[in-house]
């Protein structure tokens, strides 16, 4: 079984990368949080702006980082 395609495996070196934990709501919410906190505009584009909003309310952020992203995501 093959990692999504959306993962970019630069962003989980300190992660467990398996295909059965990337199946799980739990990485893919942490997931969304690094990308939003570390990621490039291609791994953004990767994830996707319904994975993003999915999880937004759940995730912990950085509070100019949550505002930035609460915002974009009002507007879009």
């Amino acid at each position: 079984m093959p990692l999504p395609d959306y993962i970019d495996p630069r962003l989980v070196w300190d992660y467990p990368l398996t295909p059965e934990v990337c199946a799980t709501e739990a990485f893919e919410r942490w997931y969304v949080a690094r990308v939003l906190a570390r990621g490039t505009l291609q791994d953004l584009k990767h994830l996707g702006l319904v994975r993003i909003r999915r999880h937004l309310p759940a995730i912990t952020l950085p509070k100019d980082t949550r505002a930035f992203w609460e915002w974009y995501l009002a507007s879009s």
